[in-house]
């Protein structure tokens, strides 16, 4: 068992974590994610409230506290980096976030109408939202305003999004339907059509059918159907021209329809992925809260580090070299990235490679782009989660050139066993079903 040690201030707030990816953590010595509080002292302010978070092996993220209403009220105003604002808040009221501004790239997402556009059709001008402030447009200009991604929104009377249109290139638009039970039914990419109700020029589709418990009953991708068949635990009993799946006592999945095969220890927890010929794909390890802190594929095998909130914010090669990453993640949604340093070559100086991440209504990231403000990839992502990237002005790649692993609501996708990371849980990308079964659920805390 990899340790975790957690110390406490006076207002029982946590200060320190000490977190081993390989055995005992020793205070002083092991890796640790700290945390400040500013006026966290007697008699020095009326609050205690977050200032600064140290990751393992130094770099600082100071939380901002404006004058005025935002240090009244102890409302984030700004995350910084040094010297460097990395992304800044403005609000609707006590809480709706309505501007993430970006001062390095000069890349914003504003639900806020840009100067010579209409008001929205309640006069104010917050158009990116309706009146049950819901997000209807969710826009990332830069400072000529211009788009640089941009997503707009219909819901029906249940609040199911029923199209997201892209004005930045509107043949990737998509159009869905439901059942009465809010169940989707259809999704098309393309362009929409006058009703936006439906596509054309469809270049994607799928649709599902279900039995009376949720589980897929057929799925049909691109025109071609595949049958399922589930039994009463929801474990999948039969897939059409595939490899029957398996599981074992617990639920977890043990051979998937690709002939994968999975090992879970005695928590549950995954620990090994091998592929049809028995050839290794991927070993984890995990640490006393059941996260995971030690990733080996690819033949690297690299540590993580994680906030309290279970985000990793960092990644490092256990024996040095390419690959180091490090993570800031926005107060807005717990998988919302802000951006990402990663060193590419394994040289000196380690983070020369910064990308800020745009995202969707429903947190897929849709774009990177550099300090500069430059678009370097783009994404799309299937509604039960397959990614692809694509290149700046939309064409589909084979792979990311910059190893971007979190499009699909900001999970990370790991290709090689093809499963989505999800805190304590694995997702697949062709299934509604979680691979892991509750029981390593309940150990992550």
């Amino acid at each position: 068992m990899n340790d975790v040690l957690r110390d406490y201030n006076a207002f029982g707030q946590l200060s320190r974590e000490t977190q081993a990816t390989t055995g005992q953590a020793v205070p002083g010595t092991t890796p640790a994610v700290r945390y400040g509080y500013s006026g966290d002292g007697p008699g020095t302010a009326n609050h205690s409230r977050p200032a600064t978070l140290t990751y393992p092996f130094g770099r600082v993220l100071s939380y901002d506290y404006s004058a005025g209403l935002d240090d009244a009220v102890s409302r984030l105003s700004a995350i910084a980096d040094g010297g460097t604002t990395l992304e800044a808040y403005t609000y609707l009221g006590a809480n709706i976030v309505v501007r993430r501004a970006h001062p390095e790239p000069g890349v914003d997402f504003t639900a806020i109408k840009l100067p010579g556009e209409p008001a929205g059709d309640g006069g104010d001008p917050y158009t990116g939202l309706d009146r049950f402030d819901r997000l209807v447009d969710a826009r990332w200009v830069n400072g000529s305003g211009v788009d640089v991604d941009r997503s707009e929104y219909g819901y029906d009377r249940a609040g199911n999004p029923t199209y997201k249109e892209n004005p930045v290139d509107p043949a990737r638009s998509e159009a869905y339907a439901y059942d009465g039970l809010g169940r989707l039914t259809s999704f098309a990419r393309g362009t929409l059509n006058a009703a936006k109700d439906g596509v054309t020029g469809t270049s994607r589709s799928q649709g599902w059918d279900y039995d009376a418990l949720g589980n897929w009953d057929a799925v049909t991708t691109d025109g071609d159907t595949q049958t399922r068949t589930a039994n009463r635990r929801n474990e999948i009993t039969g897939i059409s021209g595939q490899t029957t799946p398996t599981y074992d006592g617990n639920g977890s999945l043990t051979r998937d329809e690709a002939g994968r095969t999975f090992k879970y220890d005695a928590w549950g927890r995954l620990v090994e992925v091998r592929d049809a010929s028995d050839n290794l794909l991927a070993a984890f390890g995990y640490d006393g809260l059941g996260r995971r802190v030690r990733d080996a594929r690819g033949g690297v095998t690299k540590d993580l580090y994680y906030s309290a909130a279970g985000q990793v914010l960092l990644e490092l090669p256990a024996g040095g070299g390419a690959g180091a990453t490090q993570y800031v993640w926005s107060p807005v949604y717990v998988d919302a990235l802000v951006e990402r340093d990663r060193d590419p070559d394994g040289l000196s100086p380690t983070y020369t490679e910064r990308l800020y991440a745009a995202q969707d209504g429903n947190y897929n990231t849709t774009a990177v782009f550099d300090n500069s403000g430059n678009v370097v990839e783009r994404y799309q992502a299937d509604p039960f989660g397959a990614p692809t990237a694509l290149a700046p002005a939309g064409a589909p790649k084979a792979a990311s050139d910059v190893a971007w692993t979190r499009v699909h609501q900001g999970l990370e996708y790991v290709p090689e066993i093809g499963l989505f990371a999800d805190r304590a849980r694995w997702l697949t990308e062709s299934w509604t079903h979680v691979v892991t079964s509750n029981l390593a659920a309940r150990q992550w805390l």
